[in-house]
């Protein structure tokens, strides 16, 4: 059985470009990139509760949450927020 961990994914879009979709390890950090009023160009649309397999993500350099394309599998088990 493969090891997972829960994750919160932020679906948002940005215009000129589409939606996007982000996670985040803490419900507290999703909650502030929504809230975070100094994106003009981001229209939140939903903030999920999910699992996703631990090895698909990892930090950077710069101690931020990214996650491998190839490995990627969000699983949503819950929705908490929907804004639109």
């Amino acid at each position: 059985m493969e090891e997972t961990k829960i994750v919160y994914g932020v679906k948002y879009y940005i215009k000129e470009v589409g939606t996007e979709f982000d996670i985040f390890e803490t419900q507290q950090e999703a909650d502030a990139f929504l809230e975070n009023k100094t994106y003009d160009n981001i229209i939140p649309l939903k903030l999920v509760k999910g699992s996703v397999n631990k090895n698909a993500i990892f930090k950077d350099e710069h101690n931020e949450l990214k996650y491998s394309d190839e490995l990627m599998v969000f699983k949503s088990l819950e929705i908490i927020k929907t804004i639109f």
